[in-house]
């Protein structure tokens, strides 16, 4: 039985596209890679027979492996940026599905969180909202201050305030599922509203 024009809207703004940000991955982590494995073998088989003095030897080794830190950085470069794309995109959904369920939308910015939280009373328990909020205290933190921010901290006491953010890869991964969730059931209940509205 065929879809509704209906069904397939809201499936639609139940869903939050992130193939781009999974193919930034994907090139930046297999470039990043190849890169450090070609580093690693060229460390790994270095030998006196490669240099006229040992002391070039050393020096080399140190200028490889500050080339590989420098490389490995650009992988967490590419989570900082990944984790920022990915809060952009669900910023820019809910401003862009709010307008359409309720009135006086144009008086409204749905940009600013604050807006989002007193309009929708309902969005903080929604699943996932947890790791939307985490996110966007995530985004904050690396856009104004690379490090863990006061608030981070008081909401989600796994960071430490004035810490260096770290393992970005692994935050990513672990919020991304909440954060999907957060983006379907906040569309739902967006969907919800409408149709008893309709049906009074």
């Amino acid at each position: 039985m065929a879809l509704s024009w209906a069904k397939i809207f809201k499936n639609f703004d139940k869903r939050l596209d992130i193939e781009d940000i999974n193919e930034f991955q994907t090139h930046l982590n297999g470039a990043v890679d190849r890169k450090l494995n070609s580093l690693d073998e060229k460390y790994k088989n270095l030998s006196e027979d490669d240099v006229e003095d040992l002391v070039d030897l050393d020096g080399y080794k140190n200028h490889l492996e500050d080339i590989m830190i420098s490389t490995y950085s650009a992988k967490t470069l590419g989570y900082e940026l990944s984790i920022i794309a990915l809060y952009k995109k669900v910023e820019l959904k809910i401003s862009k599905l709010a307008p359409r369920f309720i009135e006086d939308s144009d008086k409204k910015k749905f940009s600013y969180y604050k807006t989002i939280i007193k309009t929708f009373p309902f969005i903080g328990n929604l699943n996932g909202f947890k790791s939307y909020h985490e996110l966007r205290l995530l985004n904050n933190a690396i856009k104004h201050e690379s490090e863990v921010s006061p608030e981070l901290a008081e909401h989600f006491p796994t960071w430490t305030v004035g810490e260096e953010l770290k393992d970005l890869d692994k935050a990513y991964d672990r919020l991304l599922p909440g954060v999907l969730e957060f983006v379907s059931n906040f569309a739902e209940e967006l969907h919800a509203m409408k149709e008893a509205e309709a049906e009074e």
